[in-house]
């Protein structure tokens, strides 16, 4: 009779965990990008940041702002997932106040821009990339940069002097060449490889080549799910990413050696893997070190750099 009744209880304790194993995994969702032809958004990203800087025993402070305005058309979608985007410039704004003075640019009013490098800027407004993505986020190819190299090259014209125009393009290719394009998003993709519960969390990690050379090492974890939205938030720690070659702008290379820390938080649709909002805080110190053709170093500059990101990103009506 005691041994009917163990097997009874055992029977019963297996029950109940098997009802408990189904409820954690239907608690579970696994993150993907999950697209459909057509469909379209609009991106909205601003970018505030703090520079401070000792050149020759002096402190320079500049202070900039960044904001775009991106259309995002889901163009095609392949057999295994991956999404063909076709990505568009908007619109721009740009801000800087430092020891050379206050400059503006708005793409809404191009009349009144006082940056000089406002034609880089102009040249973006209307222009498209192609994307290729796949369903964890990685950009498997990028088309179109040539296009709006060539476009900026016009908007330059013979006006701008050599020295200037030369490091206004490499400034360019920093920001909106192939590689840079790939980086920004790997810099966002932040999809667990399982299916993953609230109060999971998985390692991350983003090689940067690119702007400021970096190694990002961390973690996300998903804090909540709400009304058809997951929220994730992400702490890491930066280091210099000393693989990366230095930016030559003529005669002069320059080369970030910088750490620090980030943090974020992002709302993702759960029913297509897109981010709805999200901001990221990056504190980082270091020096910038400007080396001669041969490698040497030519000057060390301490600097540290403070920034604040945001997005926003809704969904259009289909044209």
């Amino acid at each position: 009779m005691k041994f009917k009744r163990l097997c009874t209880l055992v029977l019963g304790l297996a029950f109940l965990a098997g009802l408990s194993a189904a409820a954690l995994a239907q608690d579970q969702v696994l993150l993907r990008m999950n697209l459909r032809q057509g469909q379209a958004y609009l991106i909205h990203t601003r970018s505030a940041q703090t520079i401070a800087q000792t050149v020759q025993g002096k402190d320079i402070t500049i202070h900039q702002t960044i904001g775009m305005t991106m259309t995002y058309r889901v163009e095609s979608i392949a057999p295994d997932g991956a999404s063909t985007i076709r990505l568009t410039y908007a619109a721009m704004q740009f801000q800087q106040d430092g020891p050379t003075g206050k400059f503006a640019y708005d793409s809404t009013q191009p009349a009144a821009a006082t940056y000089p490098g406002a034609q880089v800027f102009t040249s973006l407004i209307g222009q498209s990339l192609t994307i290729v993505m796949d369903p964890l986020g990685k950009v498997r190819q990028v088309q179109g940069v040539n296009a709006l190299m060539e476009k900026m090259l016009q908007q330059l014209g013979e006006k701008v002097p050599a020295n200037v125009r030369e490091s206004i393009i490499a400034g360019f290719k920093e920001k909106f060449g192939d590689e840079a394009i790939k980086e920004t998003f790997a810099n966002m993709v932040f999809y667990p490889e399982q299916p993953v519960g609230v109060g999971d969390s998985w390692v991350q990690r983003v090689n940067l080549t690119r702007g400021y050379p970096m190694i990002v090492e961390g973690s996300c974890a998903l804090r909540e799910r709400k009304d058809g939205f997951a929220v994730l938030e992400m702490q890491a720690r930066i280091q210099p990413n000393e693989q990366a070659q230095p930016l030559k702008v003529g005669n002069v290379s320059l080369q970030y050696r910088l750490s620090g820390s980030t943090s974020g938080s992002f709302r993702i649709a759960e029913a297509t893997g897109m981010v709805a909002s999200g901001r990221v805080l990056q504190k980082l110190a270091g020096r910038m070190e400007l080396l001669q053709p041969d490698g040497a170093l030519q000057m060390a500059i301490p600097m540290r750099i403070e920034s604040t990101t945001d997005l926003e990103m809704t969904e259009q009506s289909p044209n």
